[in-house]
């Protein structure tokens, strides 16, 4: 029972779900770069043959309707991933790095330096006058830098009301005994909050601030930004910006302001925000020629528009198989291999020390560009392979896009 073409679908206004649904079985292989040996067919089970079967009949009968499969894709996704799972029990071929070409000298998010970054427990970026950790915390309370600190991470990015939250945790530092200069404290305050006695006193305990912008007034971002850097500048040793759209982010840099990081809401699949796809190079990339660090939070948590997890995706679980490591530990070794600084939100110790234990292992180029290439399945559609910056590591320029 080989495994027959499919047809392409349509664009949707789900095009990761599209092209989930549109290759089906094929895609959770081929994309993998994984050669399944002709006569390994022969070797499944009757059960695994029957969910094979199941799928090509639930593709036959939902056709080229977009919203029929919108309706249907969670059943043929979970059909298609219990094939997967049977499948790893085979005999797998897996490419070499040689074999990806290297379509128009691409290779989406570009590694600092020409390669992807060694990272040690002992590796630290530079941010302004700082050197911090490849690794931090993004925490909303003192219970949350108290697990963090327990786990070993050194640096505390305060998210929520940092004027506030400075002196909890300068009270969880004397509780568990570590002195203020061995942990860096980031404070993500308002243009407002840097007025006043309180914020005198917090300016004196944070290492570094980041400005969180208003979403109403994007044409006051330079002004405010000056005024927000005059008052740190001096105070703190780093400052930069926080959750800033990237169209904004790319207006705010061409009209002269220079933030030392920005911190922003990352993903396998839409690194940098929502619009990365339609940009003709990453934002990423862009800050790494500035000099201006990436601190990514949110790296594994669930995003909108149908996407999956990147905690579920397939191609995240193949190479943490491999490396037999846990998916979150890819996510954050892929980004920290990349340059960038990962944020870890969690609410349990567990999660903290999981998340730290990115940094005893290591990810080759083949795993690198695989996870490079993911928004690429999420942003093309039939006809349309994006982004543009993006390698084209999964081939789909090979594929019959049109209809």
């Amino acid at each position: 029972m080989p495994l027959r073409p499919i047809q392409a679908l349509e664009s949707s206004s789900r095009p990761f779900v599209t092209w989930m649904l549109q290759h089906g079985l094929p895609t959770l292989c081929r994309r993998l770069a994984i050669d399944v040996a002709a006569d390994a067919f022969a070797t499944l089970d009757e059960s695994t043959q029957s969910r094979l079967g199941h799928i090509h009949a639930l593709i036959d009968r939902l056709g080229d309707d977009p919203g029929l499969w919108y309706a249907n894709w969670r059943q043929a996704a979970t059909a298609s991933r219990e094939v997967v799972n049977a499948l790893t029990e085979i005999p797998l071929q897996v490419k070499s790095p040689s074999d990806f070409e290297e379509r128009h000298g691409q290779h989406g998010l570009r590694f600092a330096g020409g390669r992807s970054l060694q990272v040690t427990p002992h590796s630290s970026v530079a941010v302004g006058q700082l050197k911090v950790p490849p690794i931090g915390a993004a925490v909303a309370s003192a219970r949350e830098a108290a697990l963090a600190l327990e786990s070993g991470i050194r640096m505390l990015f305060l998210t929520e009301a940092a004027v506030y939250l400075v002196h909890e945790v300068l009270h969880v530092l004397d509780s568990i005994g570590l002195d203020r200069h061995e942990v860096i404290i980031v404070g993500r305050m308002q243009a407002a909050d840097v007025k006043g006695v309180a914020a005198s006193f917090v300016m004196s305990h944070l290492d570094a601030a980041a400005l969180a912008f208003q979403e109403e007034s994007p044409e006051d971002d330079v002004e405010v930004w000056q005024q927000f850097e005059a008052s740190m500048r001096g105070a703190v040793s780093a400052v930069g910006v926080s959750e800033m759209p990237p169209e904004r982010l790319k207006t705010f840099l061409l009209r002269g302001s220079r933030p030392e990081f920005v911190q922003t809401t990352f993903t396998v699949y839409e690194p940098g925000g929502p619009d990365e796809a339609r940009r003709q190079s990453s934002q990423m990339e862009e800050l790494l020629a500035a000099s201006i660090v990436t601190m990514g939070s949110g790296l594994s948590q669930e995003g909108g528009c149908g996407y999956l997890r990147p905690l579920d995706d397939p191609h995240i679980s193949a190479v943490a198989l491999r490396a037999n490591r846990s998916c979150a530990q890819v996510i954050d070794r892929w980004f920290m291999q990349l340059g960038g600084v990962v944020l870890v939100n969690a609410t349990q110790r567990s999660e903290f020390l999981e998340h730290v234990a990115s940094l005893e292992f290591a990810l080759g180029e083949e795993e690198m560009r695989k996870i490079n290439g993911l928004s690429s399945l999420v942003a093309s559609s039939p006809g349309r392979r994006a982004p543009a910056w993006c390698e084209d590591v999964y081939h789909l320029s090979d594929l019959p896009l049109e209809v």
